[in-house]
């Protein structure tokens, strides 16, 4: 068990209940966190969602506008716990603003108040308007911040909640004859990209398919050259862009 300190929180497993929601010392210590950034980490079902619609519901009962307050997830599966999270603890999702960085993650959320044109970081927060509300921003640990400096200079301030990390695997054998006889391989997140690289390195199959444009940015990053862009961003985009890819060659 953690205490509150600088270094970043764990939580436990717990089985998430409707309203009201009984909050252990460390979820109640992140939940009344104020005037810094502050890292949360935990695995699958440790309530981080449920932290984080406890620490936006605090701030309106303490008499912060709900729409000053905006929920933010990069990912569709994040943004249906986000979803299910919100009616399971009785507050309505609209209540709070919500940006997208891609449709499929509007989607998810039954809709959203802000989709950038550009669907990367950067693009929506230069898609906010100039303003002082919070942003409560939910990444990965491997996120950039091209999303926080747009906002911050747009004159938001960023709550930046990391909700899970990608971990790289050691392989027990050789798999690099596996990887020459694939067809294609798709990649739904930067951090994904980034993983592969770290165990792989550049060896690929022929077709590399990203769900989208910051997927691709990173690969490019990493030396993989003509990757292909799902138009789409969602697991439906990318099946369709690698067909298309694989029925082109």
């Amino acid at each position: 068990m953690l205490t509150v300190s600088k270094q970043p929180f764990s939580l436990v497993r717990q089985v998430l209940k409707a309203a009201p929601v009984a909050l252990d010392t460390e979820q109640a210590a992140v939940v009344s966190h104020r005037g810094s950034p502050i890292v949360v980490q935990g695995g699958p079902g440790t309530g981080k969602t449920t932290v984080l619609i406890e620490a936006a519901l605090a701030r309106i009962e303490q008499g912060q506008n709900p729409d000053s307050i905006l929920l933010l997830t990069y990912g569709r599966e994040r943004a249906s716990e986000l979803r299910d999270a919100i009616a399971l603890l009785g507050a309505s999702p609209r209540q709070f603003k919500i940006a997208a960085v891609g449709t499929a993650t509007a989607e998810a959320v039954g809709g959203a108040d802000l989709i950038p044109n550009v669907q990367t970081g950067r693009s929506l927060g230069e898609s906010f308007a100039t303003g002082q509300g919070r942003i409560l921003l939910a990444v990965a640990e491997s996120a950039g911040t091209d999303f926080e400096v747009a906002a911050r200079g747009k004159g938001w301030t960023v709550d930046r909640v990391t909700t899970y990390r990608t971990v790289s695997i050691t392989p027990t054998r050789d798999r690099s004859g596996e990887i020459s006889q694939a067809d294609a391989i798709t990649f739904a997140s930067a951090s994904s990209a980034r993983a592969w690289h770290d165990v792989f390195g550049v060896t690929m199959p022929k077709v590399v398919v990203a769900m989208g444009p910051m997927t691709a940015s990173a690969l490019s990053e990493l030396g993989i050259p003509d990757v292909v862009v799902a138009t789409e961003q969602s697991l439906k985009g990318v099946v369709t862009a690698t067909v298309e890819a694989l029925a082109s060659r």
